[in-house]
């Protein structure tokens, strides 16, 4: 809103050169938000930094704010009366309406899943949750679930943030956001496997790029979970393996060169004394509260290589 009054340049030269009356000016919006209610009717009064405002509106629009406001889309919607910017409330409103609106339909896609179908109870946290219009519209639309907002909604977030740092136990198992796995070669099947993939190795026909999963998007993982698989070499006197570490958005994706796959890290086990010989490594992934714990180990050898991802 503030742009389409006083355009982008304007709110860019005040947020470089006048930061301080930049953030008193989104303040002032952070408390309309939490104490905004639905039925509220008549202005809004939000105090404006007028001096850092109006200088800068003269000097690059050639008008006062009262003027550049007058002109602008909302000019019979927002007035000006000292320090003091008044705003119609219904527009107001309308400026949550988007935020609002795509959280319910976040909220509605993630309880149509069938792991969460039972969940009765809704708890409301963090900032936005003190806001009456984020209230009313979801015990609105999820009538038959029970809605709990805490006292203090807004430091629900910080509070466990600093429990958790204290006791890490206290969070038994995440949902993960991803699905984990690796870059490994395997051999072609012509029923299951695409063409373009293929490659002759050794005089045998291979698939490469297969997202060897570990973990799937959306699985519940307790903390300390290990997985395990095992991985052969696929050349003759091969010194080294390496395994290039992927995510993905599909809970089952094929290759990592799918579009919903991202390489995060890439892991090098060298493999002394090398052989004609097929080579066996072992690969654990082991999730932690906050970080996975991958390692890759020769069976010939013993020799190993530990690496760790954040999870957050």
């Amino acid at each position: 809103m503030l742009v389409k009054i006083l355009g982008g340049p304007v709110m860019k030269k005040i947020k470089d050169e006048d930061p301080a009356a930049y953030l008193d000016l989104f303040r002032e919006f952070e408390a309309v938000k939490r104490t905004i209610v639905t039925e509220k009717e008549g202005k809004v009064n939000i105090t404006i930094p007028y001096a850092s405002l109006d200088g800068n509106c003269r000097e690059m629009l050639g008008e006062d704010l009262k003027a550049v406001i007058a002109s602008s889309p909302f000019g019979n919607e927002i007035s000006l009366r000292g320090d003091k910017m008044r705003i119609d409330a219904h527009l107001m409103i309308n400026l949550f309406k988007p935020t609002v609106d795509n959280i319910l339909s976040l909220m509605f896609e993630i309880l149509k899943d069938k792991k969460v179908q039972n969940v009765t109870q809704i708890l409301l946290v963090g900032g936005f949750s003190e806001c009456r219009l984020i209230q009313d519209a979801v015990i609105k639309k999820f009538w038959d679930k029970k809605i709990i907002i805490p006292e203090e909604a807004g430091l629900s977030v910080l509070k466990g943030a600093v429990l958790f740092g204290h006791r890490p136990d206290y969070i038994q198992s995440r949902v993960l956001r991803f699905t984990y796995g690796l870059e490994v070669i395997e051999v072609f099947n012509a029923t299951k496997h695409d063409v373009k993939h293929r490659e002759e190795i050794e005089g045998e026909d291979k698939c490469k790029k297969i997202f060897s999963k570990f973990v799937s998007k959306n699985e519940a993982v307790e903390a300390g979970k290990r997985v395990s698989h095992e991985f052969d070499t696929v050349h003759k006197m091969q010194s080294a393996i390496t395994f290039p570490v992927y995510v993905s958005t599909n809970e089952d994706p094929m290759y990592t060169d799918d579009e919903s796959c991202t390489q995060l890290c890439k892991i090098r086990l060298d493999l002394p004394d090398p052989t004609e010989d097929v080579r066996t490594v072992d690969v654990e992934f082991v999730f932690g509260n906050t970080e996975i714990s991958i390692s890759a180990k020769d069976r010939n050898s013993g020799k190993e290589i530990k690496t760790k991802l954040n999870l957050i």
